[in-house]
């Protein structure tokens, strides 16, 4: 299955600062698979702040798989993504070390605008601030 993007999360300030992006994140996986590389973040987590909009939408999408940074599986996956959302200076020189043209890693700030959905209810600004803190 073709992947639509790939997308760095790191755990800063708890996953309900994540809730709106990660029910944007979901909704766009209507459009095609996304590959989340959770740093720092359990699993169980995003589970948790996916629930209510999990239950909006049909079983039969491609929805999400999660990643751990460095997983054996990464690079494939990377590969064949479309987009690709980095969150951290290391993920993003990791992602340089693959092959990947440094044009291609997108900020995770402007993933509302280029990432399909039918709705978005992040606010940009707010992951730009994050974003901005973490260098």
């Amino acid at each position: 299955m073709a992947i639509q993007a790939v997308i760095e999360l790191v755990f800063r300030h708890g996953c309900v600062a994540f809730q709106p992006l990660l029910h944007h994140i979901y909704r766009s996986s209507a459009h095609g698979m996304i590959a989340l590389v959770l740093n720092d973040i359990s699993p169980d987590a995003i589970d948790q702040s996916l629930d209510t909009v999990v239950k909006k939408l049909p079983l039969t999408i491609p929805g999400l798989r999660y990643f751990v940074p460095l997983d054996d599986d990464l690079p494939t996956v990377i590969y064949e993504a479309s987009l690709i959302f980095a969150s951290t200076r290391s993920f993003r020189k990791w992602l340089v070390s693959l092959g990947v043209d440094e044009s291609f890693v997108m900020p995770l700030h402007s993933l509302g605008a280029r990432l399909p959905h039918r709705r978005s209810s992040f606010a940009i600004s707010a992951l730009q601030d994050r974003e901005h803190a973490l260098g």
